[in-house]
């Protein structure tokens, strides 16, 4: 059971260079359907592993990752 619910938000790491605030939409399964807050339009599924509640959080993980 995923403990994110639609209508929440969360944070994502994008292209693994950046995070980025996105809202919940729908979660089925083990993929969330997202939209970034930042644009009015379009969305994406990514899996729910994927996901941070907070963007220290994913700002952490983000520093632990090699660049390349």
């Amino acid at each position: 059971m995923s403990a994110f619910t639609p209508g929440q938000i969360a944070w994502i790491i994008e292209s693994a260079y950046r995070v980025r605030e996105v809202f919940i939409l729908k979660i089925s399964g083990n993929l969330a359907a997202v939209r970034f807050t930042d644009v009015e339009t379009g969305g994406i599924r990514i899996p729910v592993s994927r996901l941070y509640a907070d963007r220290k959080e994913a700002e952490r993980d983000l520093q632990k990752k090699p660049k390349c």
